[in-house]
């Protein structure tokens, strides 16, 4: 499953990508693809479900703000992840 971790801008994204390698999880920088609900300049950091639990206690750790957390769906969409 791929999870995607909305940031209001790629330099936060960026951020995001550079912290989770420092810890051993690993991430891809996408364009948030969302439509106008994410903001015209949000980006994503895509990651493997297997690592959700720690890419969140480490973005929260390290106090990066997030706007969503996002789950794609078999069909294609995407829906918010509660925690």
């Amino acid at each position: 499953m791929q999870i995607v971790i909305i940031f209001k801008s790629v330099t936060y994204a960026q951020r995001a990508e550079r912290i989770l390698a420092k810890k051993g999880v690993t991430s891809n920088i996408i364009k948030a693809p969302f439509g106008k609900n994410s903001g015209s300049c949000a980006y994503g950091v895509k990651i493997n479900d297997k690592y959700i639990a720690a890419a969140c206690d480490i973005i929260r750790e390290v106090k990066l703000p997030y706007t969503d957390i996002m789950v794609k769906q078999p069909d294609g969409t995407y829906r918010r992840l509660e925690l």
